[in-house]
């Protein structure tokens, strides 16, 4: 490239971005209008309501979460107490079962002892 190819070249580019540089200050410009300004303003609004929003969905999401748990297992709870009656049923009905059978068992052998006290006794008692 000869010297005048280069400073065609330096002065094209020099202007080109002495142009970029007026775009720039212009949209600059543009920004501090009113009117851009409020909408600006406005389009952060939204976008900080939307994010709110969307926050409190979260929340939300996160307590019918919390609530179904709760709900599960508060049933499980119920089950687990229904199951419990149900075994200590059984269990009483079983222990009352033992319970009248030693009895028996107990008054065979006091009978039984009774017995042999009177005949050792020779029936007096």
């Amino acid at each position: 490239m000869s010297s005048h190819e280069t400073s065609s070249s330096s002065s094209f580019l020099s202007h080109k971005l002495g142009r970029l540089q007026d775009l720039h200050e212009c949209v600059e410009k543009l920004f501090q209008l009113p009117l851009i300004q409020e909408a600006l303003h406005h389009e952060r609004q939204e976008k900080w309501v939307d994010e709110l929003l969307n926050g409190s969905l979260r929340l939300l999401d996160g307590c019918t979460n919390a609530k179904d748990s709760l709900l599960h297992t508060k049933e499980c709870m119920r089950e687990l107490q229904s199951v419990m009656r149900r075994r200590n049923r059984t269990e009483l009905k079983t222990y009352l079962a033992r319970e009248q059978e030693r009895a028996k068992g107990t008054e065979r052998e006091q009978g039984t002892q009774n017995d042999s006290d009177r005949q050792s006794d020779g029936g007096r008692m």
